[in-house]
């Protein structure tokens, strides 16, 4: 099985996206977690740093990206605001893969994406005029709320569906990575032998020689989280778009 990080936004009457604000990642040693506000509802991530995420906001939208690696799944969000009455959350992941090639270089992501189902997360009620919204983990708590039993049947689905688009890009990039590899010979030749002998196995097979994610070296990741947050506030019905990109 491929290796999957634990790491690693619709209907528009009000349209969150989520990526902390921009001054307050500037500001140096700020603890605060990650907050914003959409008319008379707030949200506040608990268990975020805001210098570890980008928000930008306006009247009609917030998108928050992440910065390091801390995400916003496993994480608790809480909701306030008068009278506020929460009819639902649901959530949508847009997934994509990260393309491994050998120690030395990250794993970059290519450019195959699709979007699940969408399915349901868990609210709170807490006390008055307050909720909390609880988002599991990528790997172990999201896969079950969209009807797969866990990450490996997520996998499967993904092999099903995609898996000759994914194969035609994975095996091109493959290639082109080992070609340059082969081509700057000489230096890997005296830091990193077994750099050659792992490209020359590489551009020595055939795409037909791949058969599954974990032979193409390819890792599942998510690179959007949609929620779509629906109540009342005050009396007056509201809907909430917020995207996460980790």
């Amino acid at each position: 099985m491929t290796r999957i990080l634990h790491r690693g936004c619709w209907i528009w009457a009000c349209t969150v996206v989520l990526l902390a604000t921009d001054t307050a990642f500037a500001q140096s040693g700020n603890w605060e977690p990650v907050k914003f506000q959409l008319g008379e509802v707030r949200y506040t991530v608990a268990g975020t740093h805001a210098e570890e995420f980008r928000v930008r906001a306006d009247a009609k939208e917030v998108l928050v990206i992440s910065q390091v690696y801390e995400e916003l799944t496993d994480k608790m969000i809480l909701i306030e605001g008068p009278s506020l009455e929460i009819d639902s959350v649901r959530f949508q992941l847009v997934l994509g893969v990260l393309q491994y090639g050998n120690d030395e270089v990250p794993a970059w992501p290519l450019s195959f994406k699709t979007s699940s189902t969408w399915g349901h997360l868990p609210v709170s009620t807490g006390e008055a005029d307050t909720d909390t919204l609880h988002i599991p983990g990528f790997w172990h708590g999201l896969p079950p709320l969209l009807g797969f039993a866990d990450m490996w049947t997520v996998e499967a689905w993904l092999e099903k569906n995609y898996f000759e688009e994914v194969r035609i890009e994975s095996y091109e990039a493959q290639r082109g990575f080992f070609s340059q590899i082969m081509a700057d010979s000489a230096r890997y030749a005296i830091c990193c032998p077994e750099y050659l002998i792992q490209a020359r196995e590489k551009l020595a097979k055939d795409i037909s020689d791949f058969e599954t994610f974990q032979d193409l070296g390819l890792e599942i990741v998510y690179h959007e989280m949609r929620l779509e947050v629906r109540g009342l506030v005050a009396g007056v019905p509201f809907r909430h778009n917020i995207t996460h990109r980790p």
